[in-house]
C-alpha cells in the first residue's frame, strides 16, 4: 500500500451548551470506543499521529493510539488542526461573528466563502497553507506507513470542500468522518472522503 494520510475528525462527544464554545468538552465512551476501533484496523502501520491542542481531539488521537498500539507518549499537537485552526486567524473575533451568522451560515462560509471576514483567515491561502503541510507529512512517510492527524469539522469540511470536491451542508463529516489522501509512485495524491468515518479498503 502507498503512503496514506487520514484527516479526521474527532470521536463523539458530549453535548456542547448553546451560547459555549465548548473547548473542553470530552468524548462520551462510545466516541473513546470508535476511536479505538479505527486504530485497530490501522496496527502496526501508524507512523505519525497529531492533533488539535483541544481535549476531545487529544482524547480520540489517544484512543487511536492505544488501539493501533501506537507510542502515546509520540502523539503530538499542531494548532492547523485546532485551537485556533487553519482557518481561524483570531478566535474570539471569529467567535463573535459565528454567534451572529449562526451556524449555517458559518457553515455555508466555511464551504464555499471567497473572502476573509473578522476573525477568519483568507480561505484560499489558508487552503494552500494546510495542503501543503499534509503534502509534508505524507512525504515523510515510507512505504505502507500511515499518518493520522485529528481535527474538527470546522477544519475538515472546508478543506475538502475547497480542494477535492465540493461540499454541501449534507456532505458535512459526521464524528471520525474523514479525507483519506494517498501518495503514489509517480507522486500523484489521491483522496477520498468519507462522512460517517467508514473505510471499505480497511474494513471499517
Amino acid at each position: 500500500m502507498c503512503p496514506t494520510l487520514y484527516l479526521i475528525r474527532h470521536g463523539e462527544r458530549s453535548p456542547i451548551p448553546s451560547k459555549e464554545l465548548g473547548n473542553e468538552i470530552e468524548l462520551t465512551e462510545k466516541g473513546r470506543r470508535e476511536s479505538r476501533e479505527f486504530g485497530k484496523h490501522l496496527e502496526n502501520r501508524i507512523a505519525i499521529i497529531q492533533t488539535s491542542p483541544l481535549l476531545r481531539c487529544f482524547q480520540t488521537a489517544l484512543e487511536i493510539a492505544r488501539g493501533a498500539d501506537f507510542p502515546t507518549g509520540s502523539i503530538s499537537t499542531s494548532t492547523l488542526l485546532g485551537n485556533p485552526g487553519a482557518f481561524i486567524e483570531d478566535a474570539e473575533l471569529a467567535w463573535a461573528l459565528w454567534q451572529e451568522w449562526g451556524q449555517t451560515r458559518i457553515h455555508e462560509y466555511l464551504l464555499s466563502g471567497s473572502k476573509p471576514y473578522p476573525g477568519f483567515k483568507d480561505p484560499s491561502k489558508a487552503t494552500a497553507a494546510l495542503n501543503q503541510y499534509l503534502k509534508s507529512q505524507l512525504k515523510f512517510l515510507k512505504q505502507d506507513q500511515i499518518a493520522v492527524l485529528v481535527t474538527h469539522d470546522t477544519v475538515l469540511a472546508p478543506f475538502v470542500s475547497r480542494r477535492h470536491r465540493t461540499l454541501t451542508q449534507s456532505d458535512w463529516p459526521d464524528y471520525l468522518g474523514f479525507l483519506r489522501m494517498e501518495l503514489g509512485p509517480n507522486g500523484t495524491i489521491d483522496s477520498a472522503y468519507s462522512v460517517t468515518g467508514r473505510d471499505e479498503e480497511l474494513g471499517l
